[in-house]
C-alpha cells in the first residue's frame, strides 16, 4: 500500500544565518531567542504557505505562541515586535501573521512522490554514464572494435557543462550578494553611529534612506560626525552669549542638504564678535553721552547770552532817558 501523506520541510540556505535581516536581528539583545522564535514560527506556518492561524482559522496571540514554542511570552512580546519592524513579518487586521520571506524557504513531498523522484534521478543518471556507439547503419552495439566508432553521448556531456556553468554562475551571483550584503551590513551601523549622536531623535527611516543614498566612505563619515559635534558646541557658546541659536532640522534635510560642510564658528571666534560688539556699542554711548553734554553746555552759553544782551538793553534804555531830562 502506498503512502501517499504529504510532508512539509523547512529550507535553509548555507548562508541563511549571514543575511542581512538575520544579523540585524540577532545583533539586537535577545537576538538569538527571536532567531529561534523565527524559525519555530516559519515550521508553524508550513502548512498554510507562510500564514499563522490555528487550523487556518483563528489567529494565534502571544500567549497561544509562546506555549507552542516554549519561549518567555515576554520575549515573544518583543521579539514579534521585532521581526514586524525588521518586515520578516507582516501582522494585518484580522490579527493573521504572514513569513514574509517563506515562499523561499517551503519545500513539500509525498513519501510516494519521494520514491519517484530518487527512481526517475537513478534512470537519468545511468543514462548519462553510458556511451552511444553509432553504426553506418543506426544501430547501437557495445561491441566491433574497428568495425564501429565508438564516440560519447556529446548531448549528455554539453548538458553537463551547461549544468556546471550555471552552478558557476549562481556561486558568483551568491558572492556578489553576499558582499553588497556586507556592505549595505556596514552602511547602516555607520548610520545608527551617527543618529546616536545627531540631537533630532525624529524620521529615522527618511534619514537612513538619504544615508544609504549617499553611501558615505569612512572619510566622509568622520567628516559627519566631527561636524554634528561642532555644531553642537557652536550652538551652546552662542545660547552662552545671548545670541541667537537656530534649531535643529532633521538628519533627512541635514544629509540632502549637505549640511555637514557648513562652516562652524569656535567658541572663541564667537566671544571675540560679541566683545567686539559690545565695544562698539559703549563707544557709542560715550558718542551720545558727549553730544547731550555738549548741548547742554550750548543752550546754558545761549541761556547766559539772551540774560546778557537783555540786561545791556535795559541800561541803554535808563541813558536815553536821563538824556532826554
Amino acid at each position: 500500500m502506498s503512502d501517499d501523506r504529504k510532508y512539509y520541510y523547512l529550507k535553509l540556505k548555507e548562508d541563511f544565518f549571514n543575511q542581512e535581516s538575520i544579523r540585524l536581528l540577532e545583533s539586537v539583545e535577545n537576538g538569538i531567542i527571536y532567531s529561534n522564535l523565527y524559525l519555530k514560527l516559519c515550521l508553524l506556518s508550513l502548512r498554510d504557505s507562510g500564514r499563522l492561524m490555528y487550523k487556518k482559522a483563528l489567529p494565534y496571540d502571544e500567549k497561544a505562541i509562546s506555549v507552542i514554542t516554549n519561549i518567555n511570552i515576554d520575549h515573544v512580546r518583543t521579539g514579534l515586535k521585532t521581526l514586524i519592524d525588521l518586515k520578516m513579518i507582516e501582522k494585518i487586521d484580522n490579527g493573521a501573521m504572514y513569513i514574509s520571506d517563506i515562499e523561499n524557504l517551503i519545500g513539500s513531498l509525498t513519501s510516494e512522490g519521494e520514491r519517484k523522484r530518487k527512481y526517475r534521478e537513478r534512470i537519468g543518471q545511468e543514462k548519462g554514464d553510458l556511451k552511444e556507439i553509432t553504426c553506418q547503419n543506426g544501430t547501437l552495439s557495445q561491441i566491433c572494435p574497428g568495425k564501429w566508432d565508438i564516440v560519447p553521448n556529446l548531448s549528455t556531456r554539453d548538458k553537463r557543462l551547461e549544468i556546471i556553468n550555471k552552478r558557476l554562475e549562481k556561486e558568483n551571483i551568491r558572492k556578489e550578494n553576499k558582499q553588497r550584503k556586507e556592505v549595505s551590513i556596514s552602511q547602516i551601523n555607520n548610520f545608527e553611529m551617527l543618529w546616536k549622536r545627531y540631537p533630532i531623535q525624529k524620521g529615522k527611516q527618511k534619514a537612513q534612506e538619504a544615508f544609504l543614498k549617499l553611501k558615505p566612505n569612512n572619510e566622509l563619515l568622520g567628516v559627519m560626525l566631527n561636524a554634528v559635534e561642532n555644531q553642537k558646541l557652536e550652538r551652546i557658546a552662542l545660547a552662552n552669549s545671548g545670541n541667537f541659536v537656530p534649531e535643529w532640522i532633521y538628519l533627512q534635510g541635514w544629509i540632502n542638504q549637505k549640511r555637514y560642510l557648513d562652516i562652524v564658528k569656535t567658541k572663541e571666534e564667537i566671544e571675540n564678535a560679541e566683545s567686539g560688539r559690545a565695544s562698539r556699542k559703549h563707544l557709542r554711548k560715550n558718542s551720545v553721552d558727549s553730544t547731550i553734554e555738549f548741548c547742554n553746555e550750548l543752550r546754558a552759553a545761549n541761556k547766559q547770552l539772551r540774560e546778557y544782551v537783555t540786561n545791556n538793553i535795559e541800561i541803554i534804555d535808563n541813558t536815553d532817558e536821563i538824556n532826554k531830562h
